[in-house]
């Protein structure tokens, strides 16, 4: 004959996992929305970093017409979206790539500083429904500024 106490103990090891599931599957939703937020980030880092590298390495010459700077603007945006395409992650959006000089881009007299903003808004699908119905957002919107200074 079995105990009383183990006769009202069975099922409770169902119940348990049922409570501790539905509280894992959240946060583990919450979790993979996040990495994927700081691995698009890190990747945003890296070609806003490698974009603001080329720019201030870019001849006087050509920095000192606008014409001259638009291209250069135009070369680094093509770096960023190369470096982003070598992460794995979408090129950038029409307006998410800016170039910013601490006096003026394109006269004649030269920037000390080179600044290069990306803005991209990451879709929140898959696995982020959970998280979307969570957080109550649509996407999530990531920043990135790099600024160096102007070396030639």
């Amino acid at each position: 004959m079995k105990a009383p106490w183990r006769r009202r103990a069975r099922g409770s090891a169902v119940v348990e996992l049922a409570l501790v599931v539905l509280f894992l599957v959240p946060v583990a939703a919450c979790l993979v929305l996040l990495g994927r937020l700081q691995h698009r980030a890190s990747g945003l880092e890296r070609a806003g970093y490698e974009a603001a590298r080329y720019l201030a390495s870019v001849p006087r010459a050509q920095m000192s017409t606008d014409a001259g700077f638009q291209l250069a603007s135009a070369t680094a945006r093509a770096i960023a979206d190369a470096s982003l395409a070598a992460a794995g992650q979408p090129p950038l959006e029409q307006d998410g790539f800016d170039v910013d000089c601490s006096i003026s881009c394109g006269d004649s007299v030269l920037p000390q500083m080179i600044t290069v903003e990306l803005d991209v808004d990451v879709a929140m699908d898959g696995w982020d429904l959970l998280s979307r119905s969570l957080l109550s957002q649509q996407s999530r919107e990531l920043h990135v500024t790099v600024t160096m200074r102007y070396e030639n």
